[in-house]
């Protein structure tokens, strides 16, 4: 039954062996994921470590904004979206087996939550800059001007994220000023890209401070559901 959805809804980007390759994917950018390495980016698991079932029916359910992938609530049931997520994990999925013993899922934990506050966002900054080192990449002031240079595990160029646009964020799960996405994703890292995991390296407290500091770079904007980005605003109006 996840080969049917597949083969109607995902196989125009994600292509028939689910390597990336559809008749779509030249034209999109970010490209397609390959599910052949089993290469995930958005999930609660360590660093390398395959997502959940829940982390990949999330990403179906919701989409990553900022690429094509669209949210698929709307359009796929909850059974179909878990179907789909068993075909690509068992079909598509060719390099690693998620039934292996050898394969490990250590699902993080958010500890307790820093909340934010000026003295939280001013550490948050301190971290961003030396400690942690992410403005080499996100740029001092997290426009995602740093390294400009990078590619991705499959050798596509791939930029730095633009903080100031957390909405564009491909794993904020339609809920784009919650700092959880950020402390995630720090903590996780994001596999087949340059973002490491910071688990290691970062205390617990510095990662919220980091994630308070990261959110208060996106202004909030009302959202529109239909496109996951702000609602247009005129700076000017004329009669």
């Amino acid at each position: 039954a996840g080969k049917l959805t597949y083969f109607k809804k995902c196989v125009w980007c994600h292509g028939a062996e689910g390597a990336g390759d559809g008749p779509g994917a030249d034209r999109l950018w970010p490209r397609p994921r390959n599910f052949n390495q089993g290469t995930f980016k958005i999930r609660h698991t360590g660093s390398g470590e395959l997502p959940t079932d829940q982390d990949l029916f999330l990403t179906v359910t919701h989409g990553l904004p900022g690429s094509a992938m669209p949210p698929w609530s709307h359009v796929l049931s909850e059974k179909q979206r878990i179907q789909v997520v068993q075909f690509v994990k068992k079909e598509l999925v060719k390099d690693r087996d998620f039934q292996d013993t050898d394969e490990t899922f250590t699902v993080i934990g958010f500890g307790k939550q820093v909340p934010s506050s000026e003295e939280s966002i001013k550490k948050g900054e301190e971290v961003f800059i030396k400690k942690g080192k992410c403005a080499e990449c996100h740029g001092n002031e997290g426009r995602g001007d740093g390294n400009a240079t990078q590619n991705d595990e499959w050798g596509f160029p791939i930029l730095p994220a633009d903080l100031h646009k957390c909405y564009n964020f491909r794993g904020n799960r339609s809920d784009p000023y919650n700092p959880q996405n950020i402390f995630r994703e720090v903590t996780t890292g994001l596999n087949g890209t340059p973002m490491p995991s910071f688990s290691d390296t970062l205390s617990e407290e510095d990662r919220w401070h980091v994630a308070n500091f990261v959110i208060s770079l996106c202004p909030k904007k009302e959202i529109d559901p239909l496109t996951s980005k702000p609602k247009i605003s005129f700076v000017l109006k004329s009669t």
